[in-house]
């Protein structure tokens, strides 16, 4: 089990088995399916030596880190061991919010855990975000042994987790190209990177991870967009990039319109495997007219990779 306070968060969490054997047959039956189908949990030790678990998912396609959180009672659960378990839960949800979100990657060189390590501010205005206490749900578990309560952070706005990242007061320029390239106006960019791809100083191909502030670049490893040159109103309200695992881009339309540049990742840069090397013609195409430049300005960008909601 781990103490409480800040640690990073594990890439992948580890499994607990179920304490009690299920009450009744169907129970013993379709427990280890829904089981199957969870994010595995982590453990939060409490004074005493109870504890409590958890489990955080990124759900990158709606914005939002989701929490959902458990706790056993020692005593036959009731309407009053309910509302027990859900004060011991408030009690330690802002310890347990910053070590679900620590592992969360803020650009390819930094995660939120080692930011709120370097810069108290960060610490306490992520602080404030977990004492907004958005409760999305609270039920009993299947098994009846336990009380989960789900609560939902989203990444971008004005309460969102990534805005103590967000600095600047304007944009710096998006560089123009000085080469003709034929090119038209787009309402949108949709990156195409799912799989693995060549790793820009390695030799390996790795995937795509998902960032708060990606940076893009092109193949002569020009940066093409990065977070200071984004809109920060924009950036504030909708973030840098969406991401998706899904071919079905229909719903992003508000954000990429329905005439998206539609571009196929060409490698991967970064510590963190975060950053995406696009095609020099193609980032000519957005860099050549100012209402392109304005595209990446204001974050109309969506990334499709693989599996960005478990």
């Amino acid at each position: 089990m781990r103490s409480s306070g800040i640690t990073a968060a594990s890439a992948s969490f580890r499994s607990s088995p179920s304490r009690r054997a299920p009450r009744v047959l169907l129970l013993s039956l379709v427990l280890p399916l829904i089981a199957a189908a969870r994010v595995p949990a982590e453990s939060y030790r409490l004074p005493g030596g109870d504890h409590l678990t958890y489990r955080p998912r990124i759900l990158w396609a709606a914005g939002e880190l989701e929490l959902e959180i458990e706790h056993a009672s020692p005593d036959r659960l009731s309407p009053k061991t309910r509302y027990e378990s859900e004060r011991v839960i408030e009690r330690h949800l802002a310890d347990i919010f910053l070590e679900a979100v620590s592992g969360l990657r803020v650009d390819s060189d930094t995660t939120v855990g080692g930011s709120m390590t370097a810069d108290p501010r960060i610490l306490r205005r992520l602080e404030e975000t977990a004492s907004g206490r958005r409760k999305k749900s609270s039920v009993f578990t299947p098994d009846l042994e336990a009380v989960s309560v789900r609560y939902g952070f989203p990444l971008f706005g004005p309460d969102g987790i990534a805005e103590p990242y967000i600095r600047h007061i304007r944009a710096y320029p998006i560089r123009r190209t000085l080469r003709f390239v034929p090119t038209t106006r787009f309402s949108g960019v949709v990156i195409y990177a799912r799989g693995s791809y060549p790793a820009f100083g390695k030799d390996v191909e790795e995937p795509v991870r998902p960032a708060l502030f990606p940076r893009i670049f092109d193949e002569r490893m020009q940066v093409v967009i990065e977070k200071d040159r984004c809109d920060p109103e924009a950036l504030l309200s909708r973030g840098m990039v969406a991401y998706t695992d899904s071919l079905d881009i229909d719903e992003f339309a508000p954000r990429i319109g329905s005439f998206p540049l539609r571009i196929l990742a060409r490698g991967v840069f970064g510590a963190g495997g975060t950053d995406i090397i696009i095609p020099d013609l193609d980032a000519g195409r957005l860099l050549a007219l100012p209402e392109n430049r304005e595209l990446l300005a204001t974050g109309r960008i969506l990334i499709v990779v693989d599996d960005v909601d478990p």
